[in-house]
């Protein structure tokens, strides 16, 4: 029972790690886009999808604490 725990947390906490570089390469992306300029509508779709994105990391980073806090 204790092999599978550890297995469980293992493949998240590797899983969350990914997720977490892929919203950064997205903030990258999204950030670069709104710096390039286009119209307003487009740069307010950018700024809320960046703060989806910013939201996100953040609330996987807790999960990925959260896992690595326990046993």
């Amino acid at each position: 029972m204790n092999y599978l725990r550890w297995l469980a947390k293992w493949r998240l906490v590797r899983r969350y790690k990914y997720l977490i570089e892929v919203d950064r390469l997205m903030e990258e992306f999204t950030t670069r886009t709104i710096l390039d300029g286009g119209s307003e509508e487009f740069k307010q779709a950018s700024r809320k999808q960046l703060i989806t994105l910013q939201n996100d990391i953040k609330s996987k980073q807790r999960l990925l604490e959260f896992l690595t806090d326990t046993k």
